[in-house]
């Protein structure tokens, strides 16, 4: 029996909906969860971080741990009924890297604020409408409340602040969530001359039109601005870029380390993709058709191996990314999934050679995943033959333990 993941579906909605901390800050969550017949209260809950390093989940409140991005996934269950649902994070440095800590102004007012921690490569604002920040001078434009945060040689640090006013009424972006891999594009609408935005700026890119275009893995937010009857208006949307890697021959990506560690230990099982660590970077470069898994552990040496220390990423370098149907699947050990390959996607008949990773995940048997004894995010990797193109796609495989 096929389980596709749509029977049994829970709505689940966190409070926030991003998380911005610095390393051993708190933030309260709040959930909701409701089924076709309304909210649900006495619910089971199972909470993952990812990176499990960014910090950890406890009595209702996440504890930042250590710098860098990531992401709270909730799974949610109700007599049978399940429900996922994700929020970014983003940890800071702790420290006094920034003053003042807090600000309030007024709409129109300025702040300068001073870095005391490393040299300033680049400064953030959340949600971007509340103002801009040149040379280290904030401007406010718009009334909210946000994070200033500057990008220094040495790390990140953060600044608190509330712009007194009228706020701006926020409204949802079109899709209000998008799930897809470097490559791919999605068009967000909310009205005519909006101005479009992505936090963080390297995600990918955005036209004017609203079309996001991933550039490489990560989670980030699609922010649209406009004025309406001269009120400044807001909407954002989510937008997760699913850790796989594909590059056609010749093309480039780089990401940025785990943590923002400074070295990593880079190594590649498979074929058709060099990569090397530089500059606080892993810079991955499409040599030829192939496909395989890129692991990646943070320190020399292989120092820093082990349990939540390394990261792995599914790759294929073709001549065109294509789609097996589903971009995420939760499934439980003994679960079924088969990918639905478009046969215009593949030239016609061409057959694809499938990978699971890692292997004690599951199999592949008649062109069905058949999911293991075993749970955790895992992935199948299906590849055209090199002298086909080298064409392919994945799947991210959730597999989330038994009843």
């Amino acid at each position: 029996m096929l389980n596709l993941a749509l029977a049994g579906f829970l709505f689940v909605q966190a409070s926030p909906t991003e998380v911005e901390l610095e390393t051993g800050e708190t933030q309260e969550i709040a959930l909701r969860a409701a089924n076709i017949s309304g909210e649900v209260t006495d619910f089971e809950l199972s909470v993952k971080v990812v990176p499990q390093e960014r910090g950890r989940f406890e009595d209702g409140k996440f504890i930042a741990g250590e710098p860098g991005p990531g992401l709270i996934i909730f799974e949610v269950s109700y007599k049978g009924e399940t429900g996922v649902e994700a929020i970014p994070i983003r940890v800071n440095r702790s420290g006094e890297g920034i003053s003042p800590k807090e600000a309030v102004l007024q709409v129109g007012d300025t702040l300068k604020f001073s870095v005391k921690q490393g040299t300033p490569e680049e400064w953030r604002i959340m949600p971007p409408w509340l103002g801009k920040v040149e040379d280290g001078v904030f401007v406010a434009k718009s009334a909210g409340k946000g994070v200033i945060t500057v990008k220094t040689d040495q790390g990140f640090c953060k600044a608190k602040i509330v712009v007194e006013g009228e706020e701006a009424e926020m409204i949802e972006l079109y899709p209000a969530e998008a799930v897809l891999f470097a490559g791919e594009s999605v068009s967000f609408s909310v009205t005519a001359g909006a101005s479009y935005s992505i936090d963080p700026a390297d995600l990918g890119e955005v036209s004017d039109e609203g079309v996001f275009k991933a550039t490489r893995p990560g989670n980030g937010l699609i922010w649209a601005t406009w004025e309406e009857d001269g009120q400044p208006k807001t909407a954002k949307a989510f937008v997760r870029v699913l850790p796989a890697i594909f590059l056609v021959p010749g093309q480039t990506m780089e990401l940025p380390l785990p943590g923002k560690a400074k070295a990593a230990t880079v190594e590649v099982t498979g074929k058709g993709l060099s990569a090397e660590v530089s500059g606080g970077k892993l810079i991955l470069k499409g040599q030829e058709a192939g496909f395989g898994v890129l692991t990646l552990s943070k320190g020399k040496g292989g120092k820093g191996k082990g349990e939540g220390k390394e990261k792995f990423y599914p790759f294929i370098v073709g001549e065109k990314l294509i789609s097996l149907g589903q971009r995420e699947v939760k499934l439980k050990p003994g679960d079924e999934f088969k990918p639905m390959v478009f046969s215009s996607a593949t030239s016609g008949s061409a057959s694809l050679t499938y990978k699971v990773i890692p292997s004690e995940a599951g199999w592949m048997d008649g062109g069905v995943f058949h999911a293991g004894d075993w749970k955790g995010s895992a992935w199948l990797v299906g590849a055209m033959s090199a002298d086909k193109g080298g064409a392919g796609g994945f799947v991210h495989l959730i597999i989330t333990g038994g009843d």
